[in-house]
């Protein structure tokens, strides 16, 4: 999908302006909108096809109130335990970014064995410097999961880290790395600083405190993702992992409880309670509880 980029888009309807901002719902079959909160009727397809276009990408890519112009590109190396990178500029992609593998994007960049970077420009509201030095930061306090894909890599990162390696504030840090894809060799990582799941999984991960949280007591929250926590915690993803392979080696004829998946994760050194366990199976792995998937 070719993108629009809004400051150089020249309006020929009449009683538009080239400064003009959209507000757009998505349809299941189409797109409505206006602009400035005016409901405006464009005789010309062309045009029309243009500022639908325009509207498509910023409904797709959610860029939460910022204006992207289009998409930047930064292609990462770690050899020998260091990290490089080189940009590459003026790209207009055919769909959306999502829908893109690792060995697509790879022919096209002609790299090997390179993580490809793509992430949303705004045209001045977040510079593309401070958005590049956020992303690096991340990928270089990650770098083992990236390399390897594999959950048990990953360490707990919150946006606190990165401030603290970068010297940026928090709430840049945050701009700068949402709607970011990162594809690696072995896995195609988001940064949001909410967490992923299993598929999609979030180079951020405010972790889980090896200790129980009963009846009662609170568990981590975002809030965690913003200030430090001095406890000793293991990745979240991991333990998502974890209890993704117990559930789906299991005797489906019995299959495994909360509490059983819950003291299990004990013995493996995990002390997370029920339920936690219950909250992590619903919320991020989507399994039904152990009743309903109990074969006959």
């Amino acid at each position: 999908m070719n993108y629009l980029e809004k400051k150089k888009y020249n309006s020929k309807s009449e009683g538009i302006s080239t400064s003009f901002s959209i507000l757009c719902s998505p349809k299941r079959n189409g797109l409505s909108f206006a602009i400035d909160d005016r409901k405006v009727f464009i005789s010309d397809k062309e045009e029309l096809l243009k500022i639908a276009e325009y509207i498509k990408f910023h409904a797709e890519n959610n860029l939460n109130g910022h204006d992207s112009t289009g998409i930047g590109v930064s292609i990462v190396s770690i050899r020998n335990g260091r990290i490089s990178s080189r940009e590459i500029f003026d790209i207009t992609f055919d769909k959306n970014i999502d829908e893109y593998t690792y060995k697509e994007l790879s022919d096209i960049f002609g790299t090997k064995d390179e993580i490809i970077v793509l992430f949303p420009l705004y045209d001045g509201a977040i510079s593309r410097d401070n958005i590049v030095k956020s992303i690096m930061k991340c990928i270089e306090l990650q770098r083992d999961f990236v390399m390897s894909g594999s959950p048990s890599d990953c360490r707990q990162m919150v946006l606190n880290d990165v401030k603290d390696e970068t010297g940026l504030d928090v709430t840049m840090i945050s701009r700068s790395t949402k709607n970011v894809r990162i594809y690696a060799p072995r896995k195609t990582f988001t940064l949001d600083a909410r967490g992923g799941d299993l598929k999609l999984p979030s180079l951020f991960d405010e972790g889980i405190s090896l200790k129980d949280f009963g009846a009662g007591q609170e568990e981590p929250t975002l809030f965690d993702c913003f200030s430090g926590d001095n406890s000793q915690k293991v990745a979240r993803i991991e333990v998502l992992d974890i209890i993704n392979d117990m559930i789906i080696n299991e005797n489906h004829k019995k299959p495994l409880t909360d509490d059983e998946i819950s003291e299990e994760l004990q013995r493996k050194g995990y002390s997370i309670s029920r339920r936690t366990v219950a909250k992590y199976r619903e919320t991020f792995l989507g399994h039904k509880n152990s009743g309903k998937r109990r074969e006959s």
